[in-house]
């Protein structure tokens, strides 16, 4: 859970998955949505960031993101931009926005996508709909739930 399979043509097949953080906004900023929520799009083949997104439309907060993010590999490492964020974003709600990168960044590097049997399984033909069949099968045996449970 928290992420999800995409591909492409079985030819050129850059899998990735989207790791999702999320974070409470502060009570009394008043706002459309209750939370930050930020997407971080994993190639699954290199490791590295290849986009990211913030439900808030801010030009500033997605490009800072995109800067920060974007191109890097996945590595405890990348959690060091989590500073630089906190310096270079300044508002009452940026505490949020650190903890809702943080949450996405560590649910990618502890993910329980076996990236190389996705892509592998992808590549095959084997998904369906982005989901990963031998993953399935594999929580259904160790009573984990049905297929919905992985995304």
């Amino acid at each position: 859970m928290g992420h999800a399979l995409s591909a492409s043509s079985p030819s050129t097949c850059p899998a990735t998955a989207v790791f999702v953080g999320l974070a409470r906004l502060p009570q009394p900023l008043v706002s459309a949505v209750p939370s930050v929520v930020v997407e971080l799009e994993l190639d699954l083949t290199t490791q590295q960031i290849v986009d990211v997104n913030a439900n808030l439309e801010l030009p500033g907060l997605r490009r800072l993101l995109r800067e920060l993010l974007q191109g890097k590999p996945l590595t405890p490492r990348l959690l060091d931009c989590l500073l630089e964020l906190e310096v270079r974003y300044s508002a009452s709600f940026s505490t949020a926005i650190v903890t809702a990168v943080r949450a996405a960044i560590k649910r990618a590097l502890h993910r329980d996508v076996p990236c190389a049997d996705a892509l592998g399984s992808l590549q095959a033909g084997g998904a369906r709909n982005g989901h990963l069949p031998t993953q399935h099968a594999d929580a259904r045996a160790n009573g984990h739930g049905d297929d919905a449970s992985v995304r």
